[in-house]
């Protein structure tokens, strides 16, 4: 996506170098994607694909504040 940016706004630019100033801007940013997609993707299996009897996620710990 970022090399295609870069050959849009620069189209004279080599296209290897485009690939690597990408992956140069990507590079740092590695980290935070990895653990937030983590974090996204068990969000929506919680919520995908939860079974009938228990429709709201969050039903167990009312329960347990409420006998607390």
């Amino acid at each position: 996506m970022t090399n295609l940016l870069l050959t849009a706004l620069w189209p004279a630019l080599n296209p290897y170098l485009a690939t690597a100033i990408a992956v140069m801007l990507y590079l740092p940013l590695i980290p935070m994607i990895f653990r937030y997609s983590r974090v996204i993707w068990m969000h929506i299996d919680t919520v995908a694909f939860l079974p009938p009897e228990r429709e709201d996620p969050t039903s167990d710990r009312r329960d347990l504040c409420e006998k607390g």
